[in-house]
């Protein structure tokens, strides 16, 4: 069993995959003047938004950069962003998109990106808004937004989410929780990874590890990975409170990056509900776009998810459905829930599968008073209790 080492969202390997900040679910864009500036792991993001133009690079280090001019325009039925090349330039090995390539993304504008990549079994992609280095302690839900390595979402014994820690005083991150999707309400046992703790013992701290923040970033610390030993890792932080750890770049095997969420109570059922837009990533499969209502469901919630495709994500592919009980909310901890998907699920293979596949979210409610929700989940698949699912969603413009 391997435990995941400080990460979170987005891999890079080659072809080209697009975003966009600004507009969002539920509303026009390239409404706003305002300028943003966004940036991520994988290889390295930068990006400026206005209106709806959008200029950004992607660094891929010794093999060369990508250089995109895109213009945006507003999917009014299901609140996603699409994208149009309207020029690109690459250097080294890259390859730069052809005028007219489109993608699709949703947004906060300010605040995050999620993406659709371009290309085929890619996971979905997020950056966050250039940030300051905090100046407070902060305590934060992580789930996993991508791994590389295919784990089984069925293992107890493997880490999908938990709680990640800041301290300002002592310039150091730390992980006190890991849990699994199987069995949410039980921390993993110390294993021995970097954090890792069981819930009650001392956490492991890697104080001085990333040296120095300086305008919202974290980087170059170093840590064991599986191709050629010590291989970069990087934090990225935003006013907001959300916080994007990478670590392992461009290692095949090791590399995963988790999402981080300011740990706040959900403090009632309508801080959840709404309508959102999004990405849908199964393992081994593509990531694909869906809609989603989060409503009641007599004194409990429930989260029906619409898979789309088509060019104006018309085409309904399929329903899936995960009932969330009341109790459920706030647990395991503040700021998240968990439930199951409705319906048959497959067997996985390990030991102490029961034959339901579990789904845990965490949430941010009113983001920068944005009046929209975050929601991003990790989950087993109905089709393979063993495969994991990532659900990463945007609700709608008040």
């Amino acid at each position: 069993m391997r435990r995941l080492i400080l990460s979170v969202l987005v891999m890079i390997a080659g072809g080209f995959y697009m975003i966009s900040c600004s507009g969002g679910g539920g509303s026009k864009t390239g409404t706003s003047n305002s300028t943003f500036n966004y940036n991520g792991p994988g290889s390295e993001w930068t990006m400026t938004a206005s209106g709806n133009s959008y200029t950004f690079n992607i660094d891929h280090g010794a093999d060369g950069a990508i250089s995109v001019d895109a213009t945006s325009s507003n999917i009014s039925a299901t609140g996603h962003i699409l994208l149009t090349v309207d020029s690109a330039s690459a250097t080294g090995i890259q390859t730069a998109p052809l005028p007219g390539v489109q993608a699709y993304a949703v947004e906060i504008p300010g605040t995050a990106v999620i993406l659709k990549p371009l290309s085929s079994n890619s996971e979905t992609i997020i950056t966050i808004n250039s940030g300051s280095c905090p100046t407070s302690d902060f305590v934060a839900n992580w789930v996993i937004g991508q791994r590389a390595r295919t784990d089984r979402a069925s293992d107890t014994g493997q880490d999908w989410f938990g709680a990640v820690n800041w301290s300002v005083t002592n310039d150091e991150l730390y992980m006190p929780v890991y849990r699994s999707i199987e069995d949410p309400l039980t921390g993993i046992p110390p294993g021995g990874g970097l954090g890792e703790d069981a819930a009650g013992a001392s956490p492991v701290s890697i104080s001085g590890a990333f040296g120095t923040c300086s305008n919202g970033k974290v980087e170059n610390y170093t840590n064991a990975c599986n191709d050629g030993g010590s291989i970069e890792s990087d934090i990225y932080f935003t006013a907001s409170g959300l916080i994007i750890v990478a670590s392992c770049k461009d290692d095949s095997v090791d590399e995963s990056h988790i999402i981080g969420m300011p740990q706040v109570a959900i403090s009632g059922t309508t801080d959840l509900y709404g309508n959102y837009s999004g990405f849908l990533f199964f393992e081994g499969l593509d990531t694909t776009a869906l809609s989603a209502v989060v409503a009641a469901d007599g004194g409990d919630h429930d989260v029906t998810l619409t898979l789309r495709s088509g060019s104006d994500l018309s085409t309904v592919d399929r329903t899936i459905t995960v009932s969330i009980p009341n109790a459920n909310l706030n647990a395991p901890a503040n700021g998240m829930f968990h439930g199951t998907v409705d319906g048959a699920c497959s067997n996985g293979d390990q030991p102490g599968f029961d034959g339901n596949c579990e789904v845990v979210c965490s949430t941010a409610a009113n983001v920068n008073n944005s009046g929209r929700n975050l929601l991003f989940c990790v989950g087993q698949s109905p089709d393979d209790e063993d495969q994991r699912m990532t659900l990463l969603m945007v609700s709608d413009a008040p």
